[in-house]
């Protein structure tokens, strides 16, 4: 998404990618409006809407099935004029490796180290090459090798808890096509996200220790077993998803945010800023970063200034999200009975306008306006 910003603006630049090719991997990702509204400046967002779903509403139950609230997303996209899409990682990511000219992405290209010489950076690659560069950016992922290397970040925190995720597929249509499902259980949840085709991106989230989630194994049986007694459609997911294309995933997150920039190196997406996935802000803040990072780089600034703007734009909002949905993500597994039961009565009493206001506070930002 980077690139595809600077190249709009004029900008040169250059990927590198440590593999041999852009694989398809992983399962599913939500686009709230602060992203969608960004891919619609690009001119990206309609080859994405043919490919995904957009979503009109949530609605929350509990694992016995009985429902809790529904929330209309539709009056969000009514308000920021742009929708929440549900799409395949696969299909997002192939859109946006076809909207940069393959002379700009260079393959097999394993980052050893960097140094700074005068004005300009080396960057110098396993194979033995090197390249030079004004600014280096980092977007390699939650388990960064520049967070720790280069920044001296300390080790990424456990969330508490591990995921399983996928994409199933049906004969027929087994969901409403605009919901969202939240089911909610003690110290376990399963989110349900329609896609076209008759299929489903869905996640399974497990409190456990990580000692204990580095046990579990990527299979039916395994995930099976720790929603027994949940109502369908969870068995249903499950069973319809290759198993070959389970995705599980501890869940990490950095609960000290406050660097994005150091001299001319700079972290972006959840390289900056790992997150818990509760809020589904996770490829939202990377498409924030892109376009912020290249709106800053349009002004008639030095490096240096443009890279302390976007730090500055930039932090308070990536800290917000992070603090949000670390808080959330902890409320949705508890796991003590009573917590529970005050959890869901507040959720059924909820009024809707409180529960859109609450959104609207992560989905809103007036640095991408």
């Amino acid at each position: 998404m980077t690139a595809i910003a600077f190249n709009k603006k004029g900008i040169e630049c250059s990927i590198y990618e440590k593999t041999s090719s852009i694989e398809n991997v992983g399962a599913g990702l939500g686009l709230w409006p602060n992203a969608t509204s960004i891919l619609d400046k690009f001119g990206l967002l309609k080859n994405l809407l043919a490919k995904g779903n957009v979503l009109h509403e949530i609605q929350t139950s509990t694992s016995s099935g009985k429902k809790l609230n529904t929330v209309r997303l539709k009056k969000l996209e009514d308000k920021f004029h742009f929708p929440s899409l549900v799409i395949s990682r696969s299909y997002l990511q192939n859109e946006l490796l076809n909207a940069v000219p393959p002379s700009q992405i260079h393959f097999n290209k394993k980052f050893v180290r960097c140094e700074n010489k005068n004005n300009f950076t080396e960057v110098v690659f396993q194979d033995g090459t090197s390249e030079t560069c004004d600014v280096l950016i980092f977007a390699d992922g939650i388990h960064s090798h520049a967070r720790k290397d280069i920044f001296n970040f300390p080790d990424l925190n456990y969330a508490g808890r591990t995921s399983w995720r996928g994409i199933a597929h049906f004969d027929k249509p087994v969901f409403e096509n605009k919901t969202n499902y939240e089911i909610y259980g003690k110290g376990k949840r399963v989110g349900i996200f329609p896609l076209p085709n008759n299929s489903a991106y869905w996640f399974a989230a497990v409190n456990m220790s990580e000692e204990i989630a580095s046990q579990q194994k990527r299979t039916h049986e395994s995930l099976l077993s720790h929603f027994a007694n949940w109502a369908e459609p969870v068995h249903a997911l499950i069973k319809n998803t290759p198993e070959e294309k389970l995705v599980l995933t501890k869940i990490f997150h950095d609960n000290n945010i406050h660097q994005l920039v150091k001299g001319n190196f700079v972290l972006l997406g959840d390289a900056a800023h790992p997150i818990t996935p509760d809020l589904g802000q996770g490829a939202c803040q990377a498409i924030e970063d892109a376009f912020v990072l290249t709106e800053c780089f349009s002004k008639n600034n030095s490096i240096a200034e443009n890279l302390a703007a976007y730090e500055t734009k930039r932090l308070p909002r990536v800290k917000m999200i992070a603090r949000n949905s670390f808080r959330l993500g902890n409320v949705r597994q508890w796991e003590n009975p009573i917590a529970i039961a005050g959890r869901n009565l507040a959720m059924k009493m909820m009024p809707e306008k409180f529960a859109l206001k609450m959104l609207e506070r992560n989905i809103g930002n007036r640095t991408i306006s």
